[in-house]
């Protein structure tokens, strides 16, 4: 791979990052790192920064770090405890762990997190390609997408979960190591067609995979897709 790529390679292979935090951001998440549970609820009585201005859209990301700490706080606090019960659902996980992902978007206009089992616009597009049958095939369901809404739609995220996934197990193989990079995969694709070359190396396409109390993150970008 590296002689097909001669001196290229370097940029291939690199690993992309995520965005930076602000240094805002990262002083108030660090506020959250108290040493107990009574600590906690202190400083989630605190209004959150700029919350006096009124502006949710400016100021999103605090309200979010907020209630995403609020909501597993609860967690811990909830009798008897979700990590020493036996038997909870994948759904339970989503709803009461993972729930904050549907919001994590909220202040970018024109964008939904669309949660539970929809088909991907990207993949559907790619068994279409050549299909001469006159049946549409159906994309490839997920667990959740990020789309913008607007006229044409236009998927930017995919995530997969499961109640319970062992990092040695079938199942974690196949979402994490095929499902989710295929989907990417696709989405990338979709999106460059979108765009011109120099504004397609920009592109950046996140994936998440869930697994009841931990979850795993994949940033894929163009040269990810390269190889």
């Amino acid at each position: 791979m590296r002689r097909k790529f001669g001196p290229d390679w370097k940029a291939v292979a690199a690993r992309p990052r995520p965005p930076d935090l602000d240094e805002d951001l990262k002083d108030y998440l660090m506020t959250f790192d108290v040493a107990t549970m009574a600590d906690l609820q202190r400083e989630l009585a605190k209004p959150y920064p700029h919350q006096e201005e009124l502006d949710p859209r400016k100021h999103f990301d605090f309200k979010w770090i907020k209630d995403t700490v609020s909501l597993w706080s609860n967690m811990y606090t909830k009798s008897p405890s979700p990590f020493a019960t036996k038997g909870l659902t994948e759904l339970y996980w989503r709803i009461h762990v993972w729930s904050c992902i549907d919001t994590l978007f909220d202040s970018i206009d024109e964008t939904m997190f669309l949660p539970g089992e929809g088909q991907a616009l990207d993949s559907m597009a790619r068994r279409n390609q050549d299909n001469k049958t006159g049946r549409k095939k159906p994309g490839y369901k997920t667990d959740g997408t990020l789309r913008t809404v607007q006229i044409p739609p236009a998927d930017w995220l995919v995530v997969e979960g499961g109640k319970s996934l062992d990092i040695f197990g079938a199942k974690y193989l196949q979402e994490s190591g095929w499902k989710v990079p295929r989907e990417m995969h696709d989405i990338l694709y979709g999106r460059m067609k979108d765009t011109t070359p120099k504004a397609a190396r920009q592109i950046q396409i996140p994936g998440l995979v869930l697994s009841g109390k931990p979850f795993f993150f994949f940033f894929f970008c163009l040269f990810a897709f390269v190889v």
